[in-house]
């Protein structure tokens, strides 16, 4: 997700739902992020989010081209009820943060972000605001809510990863690539940091790829080049075992990126992360958990979490 200077996301709660026991890739992610400054005071966001509603209801409904920057204000507006309550110390969100919050993220279901609705759903907890109904990635991915984390898996391949229920995946899909290799894509942005250059704050971007029986030294060079990873780049540090990680800084645009690719018998797999100076340092333990998270031994935990349809978006917006 490009930078922009008002935008937004955070928090890992801890709402109603049951410990369970971790198993294979459900790491607990860190929430070091989550500890940085709220980017507004409380009062601040009051008024912001008044003006925020106010606008969406006088605004004809917007276009697609217009999406990420109205659900990036969106989710500043979700960082900063979450970083407060964080900095207050507290276990709870109080009446005005639970509305704002519901209603943000049933905002975020109509533009464009997966399983906004579904948090939507789990924080109205029977309330009387009403959610818009979550959209889903197409078959064959599945995203399913296992709060306060969201898993993103495939009935077609054995891949699952999963991430807090802050993240904003802003795109999945699976199609041929360029390169002739079928594909699976996600990307998701994390919380929100301010810039160590100049004015501004943005969210780090999470980008995972898998292509299934492929020839993975064809599929390590296309994302490499993709992304503009020189292999020259390549660092001694191994996130996961057997993995090779690459690292590139391009000054003008105060622009990080790390690439992370690693194969097996399942396929071949590219796990990136970018953000411009600042958002990238802060969130990188989030990039290091979400590696960490991938899980390449099948299947969702079906045991656990409750199967969850397709639907339309109802806020009144159609996704791109």
């Amino acid at each position: 997700m490009r930078p922009a200077t008002t935008v937004a996301i955070i928090l890992l709660a801890t709402f109603a739902g049951a410990h369970v026991e971790l198993q294979a890739g459900e790491v607990e992610y860190s929430t070091e992020p989550l500890a940085q400054s709220p980017i507004m005071s409380t009062a601040e966001l009051a008024v912001d989010l008044a003006r925020f509603n106010n606008w969406l209801v006088e605004q004809k409904p917007p276009e697609p081209e217009q999406y990420a920057l109205i659900r990036e204000h969106d989710y500043l507006l979700i960082d900063s009820v979450l970083k407060i309550r964080k900095h207050e110390g507290r276990a709870a969100f109080n009446e005005f943060e639970r509305v704002a919050l519901q209603k943000s993220f049933s905002l975020a279901s109509g533009l464009g972000v997966y399983g906004a609705g579904l948090v939507a759903q789990e924080l109205a907890n029977g309330g009387a605001h009403r959610s818009a109904e979550p959209l889903l990635p197409k078959e064959p991915t599945q995203l399913q809510l296992q709060f306060p984390y969201l898993v993103l898996s495939s009935k077609a391949a054995s891949w699952q990863v999963r991430f807090p229920y802050y993240f904003m995946l802003w795109h999945s899909s699976r199609f041929t690539a360029k390169n002739g290799l079928l594909t699976d894509l996600a990307m998701l942005s994390t919380s929100f940091s301010k810039h160590d250059k100049g004015d501004g704050q943005s969210q780090a971007t999470i980008t995972f790829v898998y292509s299934p029986k492929a020839d993975c030294k064809v599929f390590d060079r296309s994302w490499l080049e993709l992304l503009g990873v020189d292999a020259s780049g390549k660092t001694s540090a191994v996130l996961l075992p057997a993995s090779q990680n690459y690292y590139a800084y391009e000054p003008k645009s105060n622009l990080h990126t790390e690439l992370t690719l690693l194969s097996d018998a399942t396929g071949c797999y590219a796990l990136a992360y970018s953000g411009i100076g600042g958002p990238y340092q802060a969130n990188r333990v989030s990039y290091l958990d979400f590696v960490k998270s991938l899980d390449r031994t099948g299947g969702t935990r079906s045991d656990l979490i409750q199967p969850t349809t397709p639907a339309a978006p109802s806020s009144g917006f159609s996704p791109p």
